[in-house]
C-alpha cells in the first residue's frame, strides 16, 4: 500500500489491528503496542515504521520481534551545555563611547533607566542581563529593543548594604523588623 505522507510522519492508530504475538500474551500493553507497529510494518512495507518509546522494556521486546525500536530524545539535555544561550552579556570596553551620544536617563519607581541608541543594542534580547566591569561597573536588563534603541534597567547590587537588609548591622535589622512587625 503507497502512502502519501512526508517523512517523519507520525500515525496514530485509531482501529484495532489483531496480530499474534508468538511467546508473548496479547493482553498485555506493551505487546498489544508491538503488536500494532508489526501490523502497521505489515500494511505500510514501503515505509519505515518505527516504535519511540521511553520505555527501555517495550524496546527490548520490539527488537527481540524484530521491530525497530527508538529512544524519545526530545526531553534529553544537551551533552554540551556551552552552546546554551547564558542570557547576559559582557558589554565591550568602548560600550558608553558608542552608544553614550544620545543617552537618557531617568527614575520610575525608585528604579533607574537608560535609553540608549546605538549599533549593540539592535542585537540586544528582552530580559537579557548586560554587564559592564571596566571603570565603574554597570549591570542592566534589557527591557525594551526597537531598532537601534535599547531601553536598560539598572540592577542593584544586593551585596550592597544599602539593597540588603542583611548586610546591615544586625541592631538595624532588628529595629526595621521590628517596625515591619
Amino acid at each position: 500500500m503507497a502512502t502519501n505522507w512526508p517523512p517523519g510522519a507520525c500515525f496514530y492508530q485509531t482501529t484495532q489491528l489483531i496480530i499474534d504475538l508468538p511467546g508473548l500474551a496479547g493482553s498485555k500493553a506493551d505487546n498489544q503496542i508491538i503488536s500494532v507497529v508489526l501490523c502497521l510494518q505489515k500494511q505500510y512495507t514501503d515505509r519505515q515504521v518505527v516504535l519511540v518509546s521511553k520505555d527501555i522494556n517495550v524496546r527490548i521486546k520490539a527488537r527481540a520481534m524484530g521491530v525497530l525500536a527508538e529512544d524519545y530524545f526530545n526531553d534529553k539535555v544537551l551533552e554540551d551545555t556551552d552552546v546554551l544561550y547564558s542570557g547576559m552579556r559582557e558589554l565591550p570596553a568602548d560600550f558608553w563611547e558608542n552608544h553614550s551620544k544620545s543617552m537618557e536617563s531617568w527614575q520610575e519607581s525608585g528604579r533607574m533607566f537608560y535609553r540608549l541608541t546605538g549599533p549593540l543594542c539592535k542585537t540586544f534580547l528582552v530580559n537579557e542581563f548586560v554587564y559592564y566591569e571596566f571603570e565603574k561597573p554597570f549591570h542592566a536588563i534589557v527591557r525594551n529593543v526597537d531598532g537601534n534603541t535599547a531601553v536598560l534597567e539598572v540592577v542593584r547590587d544586593h551585596q550592597l548594604p544599602k539593597h540588603n537588609v542583611w548586610a546591615l548591622p544586625r541592631a538595624t535589622v532588628s529595629k526595621i523588623l521590628h517596625l515591619i512587625y
